[in-house]
């Protein structure tokens, strides 16, 4: 199993770099059987999450410019992850499960050292008493809040695809007390019903809905990689478990992958850019923001 980077512009994008996820225990555990694979022993399990910071990492190093990241929930619910993306200058929109909880609002919190009204000194920072409790981001509202707005996220040999958003200051649950204040977006599909919920750390009017959503959906255009991946250049097609052919067979179809899109893209052949900025239906002029790793 592999983790991967990708990566969009306006009028481009490719799979940037990828790396092996090494299960815990059936694997990274059991070293006599990562030998007979040939798996050097500094190679150990490492959460997907990580793989994919160290991805991001070696890539700004290597000087690829990026400007936002996205990524799907499984890496979205992680806050290390969030936190090191920021710490990067990235500006993240990542989709996160509806089980996350948090507030709206951020409470009052008794720090540490506080006395309590037993005489008890707080060794560990808690909500003070009275708070609300955290909810999860698909319960913050029964009837009421952030109004709906309706935004054409990309146009479709189907017609116009059509999400409605709706947001909120969020601060998510870090072992019973807020953490950073981060931005919620809540997205249902207008068609479907489906509902998506993503945090970011874009605040403000530097980082508009629009360009968000953008980011956000970019992901679309990672997946399709993967597909004509498959599709076109066999990058599924290994059987054979042993590290160094996995390594070679991952360098080389990520390399042709990339030459096809190139080709195609130099040939003013189809399309492999990504869409512009999703407007609200009721019209506007789209700009696009950039980098996008996913």
């Amino acid at each position: 199993m592999t983790v991967h980077l990708g990566y969009a512009t306006r009028d481009f994008h490719c799979l940037l770099d990828g790396d092996l996820y090494l299960p815990e225990a059936s694997w990274s555990q059991d070293r006599t059987r990562c030998r007979a694979a040939g798996i050097p022993d500094d190679v150990v399990y490492r959460p997907k999450w990580r793989i994919a910071l160290e991805l991001v990492e070696r890539s700004r190093t290597e000087g690829v410019p990026m400007q936002y990241a996205t990524a799907d929930e499984a890496y979205g619910r992680v806050r290390e992850f969030r936190e090191t993306l920021a710490k990067l200058g990235l500006t993240y929109v990542v989709e996160i499960p509806s089980t996350i909880t948090g507030w709206t609002r951020q409470p009052e919190v008794e720090p540490v050292g506080t006395v309590t009204s037993s005489g008890r000194v707080l060794t560990q920072p808690r909500l003070a008493f009275g708070q609300k409790a955290a909810r999860s981001v698909s319960k913050l509202w029964y009837r009421g809040g952030p109004p709906w707005v309706k935004y054409k996220i990309k146009t479709t040999d189907k017609g116009p695809v059509v999400w409605e958003a709706r947001e909120t200051s969020f601060f998510a649950n870090d072992d019973g007390v807020p953490g950073q204040e981060e931005r919620l977006l809540i997205l249902r599909e207008v068609l479907t019903g489906e509902v998506k919920y993503f945090l970011s750390n874009g605040i403000g009017s530097d980082f508009p809905l629009g360009t968000l959503l953008f980011v956000a959906f970019s992901r679309w255009h990672i997946e399709r990689l993967f597909e004509d991946g498959k599709g076109e250049v066999g990058f599924d097609h290994f059987e054979v478990r042993c590290y160094r052919s996995l390594m070679r067979h991952l360098a080389l179809t990520t390399l042709s992958l990339y030459f096809l899109c190139e080709q195609v893209h130099s040939l003013g052949g189809k399309k492999v850019g990504v869409d512009t900025t999703p407007s609200e239906t009721s019209g506007g002029s789209p700009i696009g923001p950039g980098d996008v790793a996913a």
